[in-house]
């Protein structure tokens, strides 16, 4: 019995170190297309939780590694998007633009 306690908790402890490396581009509309927005800075908050925050590169690319769950995504402080992070290794988010 203790045996199965002991793998239960550690199966359990397992699972919750899980995480999700989330990816993606922020890019700004200009006249009919659209660029990389650099410097934009890009908040992944796990829903009723606490804010991470990114700075874009010049290739206005975000990267986050957090607990799979409801997330929101924020960009310069405006809430963009509502997304499911499952759990898996890698997950992309499509390109967010600014208008």
């Amino acid at each position: 019995m203790k045996r199965w306690l002991l793998l239960l908790l550690v199966l359990v402890s397992l699972d919750a170190l899980a995480v999700t490396n989330v990816r993606g581009r922020v890019d700004v509309a200009v006249g009919e297309g659209v660029l990389p927005m650099a410097g934009a800075t890009v908040s992944m908050c796990a829903v009723g939780q606490a804010c991470t925050d990114y700075v874009t590169g010049p290739d206005g690319m975000y990267y986050f590694t957090v607990a799979a769950g409801d997330h929101l995504i924020k960009i310069n402080g405006a809430e963009k998007l509502r997304v499911a992070v499952p759990d898996q290794e890698t997950f992309d988010v499509d390109p967010l633009v600014v208008r």
